[in-house]
């Protein structure tokens, strides 16, 4: 049967050729252009009809083995995210889209999450995980390598905060030639209005485009790392760890900074006080100049 397909790319793709031969050299004897130019469309129109259909065949006879190999792959991989999700005893209801950079273009895989011993846990999605990634080439192995379980101590998390913004823009759209519009242009002012008239109707549309995602900063072996997920993730964060939002963090990071520096002043003036108080008792008379020294030994040394 294959043999019998295969006749058919090689028939049209040989006679293409003789036909651009032939036609050439008639061309050439006749004096003919015209002959040979179209005798050369002709041919080419018939190789390139005997490369597709040789395409076609190849694809259709991998596609068969393909289909077949894949659904294997995808049952068993399936399975193996089953046992996963029991072991994990995974909510299905909880995702979270995770921002990624892959073929030059940015995409959104998404994950499970859930809480557990302050922890912050992200396991792939059954569903996403096997569209994104299991082909003909994957198995369980490449399951067991890139299905991982990954988590983050969540006092380990230094913020997280949106970015990006809403973008609009603005599409303009012609619907061209006014042929109604030119006649009765045409009726009414002539030549003139038929010009008026026949203008293209001009319309634009605003499309909104959301650039937003949310920026996760965490802290592992020293190392400050980023994770970007789907902006969805910023009400999911705000309830499972709100002291961690960046506004948050930076406000009390700045309370913080204003408390020791107020508390520094404090203990100075303080201080200065206690010097002012002891000179004062010794010009007037009631502690001794050995005591006075001694006294302000004391104070020094809480500098």
């Amino acid at each position: 049967m294959d043999n019998k397909k295969r006749e058919w790319d090689v028939w049209f793709g040989g006679l293409g050729f003789i036909i651009i031969l032939v036609t050439f050299v008639k061309g050439i004897i006749d004096n003919n252009s015209s002959l040979t130019t179209y005798g050369f469309c002709i041919g080419v129109i018939f190789v390139i009809v005997g490369v597709i259909i040789n395409k076609l065949e190849e694809s259709s006879g991998h596609d068969t083995i393909d289909v077949n190999l894949v659904k294997k792959t995808k049952k068993d991989v399936s399975d193996w995210f089953d046992c996963k999700n029991k072991k994990y005893k995974i909510n299905i209801d909880n995702v979270l889209s995770i921002r990624k950079e892959g073929y030059s273009r940015y995409f959104f895989q998404k994950y499970y999450y859930w809480t557990k011993d302050n922890s912050l846990f992200l396991f792939p999605q059954k569903e996403d995980f096997i569209y994104q990634y299991i082909n003909i080439k994957n198995s369980i192995e490449y399951c067991e390598e890139n299905a991982i379980l990954e988590s983050i101590n969540i006092s380990n998390i230094v913020y997280f905060k949106t970015v990006g913004d809403i973008s609009y823009v603005t599409n303009v759209e012609s619907t061209g030639v006014n042929v109604k519009g030119a006649v009765i242009g045409a009726a009414v002012a002539g030549d003139t209005g038929a010009v008026i008239g026949s203008r293209p109707k001009i319309t634009s549309k605003v499309e909104e485009k959301d650039n937003r995602y949310v920026e996760l900063k965490y802290k592992d072996n020293g190392t400050i790392n980023t994770l970007e997920f789907d902006y969805t993730a910023l009400s999911i964060f705000r309830n499972l760890f709100p002291e961690k939002e960046f506004e948050y963090v930076n406000f009390k990071s700045e309370n913080l900074e204003e408390k020791n520096v107020t508390n520094d002043t404090t203990t100075t003036l303080s201080l200065e006080e206690k010097f002012e108080k002891l000179k004062s008792l010794k010009n007037s008379g009631l502690i001794t100049e050995e005591e006075f020294s001694d006294k302000k030994k004391e104070l020094l040394k809480q500098i």
